[in-house]
């Protein structure tokens, strides 16, 4: 027997417009968010989504800010161009706030999420700020943020510097433990290096010691920044698994 499924187009007050994809059985169903990356939309992972609401889910995938339909999509370029830190730290900042307006939105006492690139940035984040959110499967994301700016040629003796590693997840990783943490990346990634979820990793491991299987980084060898069927498949795994 085949299984039908509901796509509603709507908005979180006039600000956060989302996908909401589930069984059209609807009901009380698990939340997961989906968070797209850097100068794509919402409408880009509606893959995921579907095989989501496959395993039962309700997937919310949502514009981040200064994407999609959000205000001042338009500028996000030229405001990159001009001033890339402050305006990335908008975006992942306020993008955080919205992801726990979803949780709210719907009603979810836990969810989980699911970030791709810098919607996984964003995942780290929100795992620090939103205890609602108890699992996490993050794609080419990274939780170090000192280590963004030096990508960026950014030195450490840059006047913003120490704080924005302090506020970087990497540098607050024992708030993640010990919820159930996804990480796959490529281990040639050159737009988002794989060196921050390593890093990552080591500092966690010792304590999710006595829930080892809880804790999981997946290396694909050779490969870049690119979303794969792979990734998918793991991450919805994954959310069934724990959520």
């Amino acid at each position: 027997m085949s299984t039908s499924y509901n796509l509603i187009h709507d908005k979180i007050g006039d600000d956060i417009p989302f996908i909401q994809v589930e069984p059209s059985t609807g009901g009380d169903l698990p939340l997961v968010i989906v968070l797209h990356g850097l100068r794509s939309i919402k409408e880009n992972y509606l893959e995921t989504s579907y095989r989501l609401a496959q395993r039962g889910f309700r997937a919310v995938s949502m514009d981040l800010r200064m994407h999609g339909e959000r205000e001042f999509a338009d500028i996000r370029d030229a405001s990159l161009e001009s001033s890339y830190v402050q305006t990335m730290l908008g975006i992942i900042e306020k993008s955080v706030g919205d992801v726990a307006a979803v949780v709210s939105h719907f009603g979810a006492k836990k969810a989980a999420i699911h970030g791709i690139s810098l919607g996984g940035v964003i995942s780290f984040a929100a795992l620090l700020a939103d205890p609602r959110i108890e699992v996490a499967a993050v794609a080419m994301g990274t939780p170090d943020w000192g280590g963004m700016l030096e990508m960026m040629g950014l030195t450490r003796t840059h006047p913003m510097f120490d704080t924005i590693d302090a506020m970087s997840p990497l540098s607050r990783a024992s708030a993640i433990a010990t919820r159930p943490l996804l990480m796959l990346h490529g281990d040639v990634d050159e737009t988002v290096p794989i060196d921050g979820v390593r890093k990552l990793r080591q500092k966690l491991e010792p304590l999710y010691r006595e829930q080892a299987e809880l804790l999981e980084l997946v290396e694909y060898e050779g490969h870049g920044h690119h979303y794969t069927s792979d990734m998918i498949n793991r991450s919805v795994s994954w959310v069934e698994r724990y959520l």
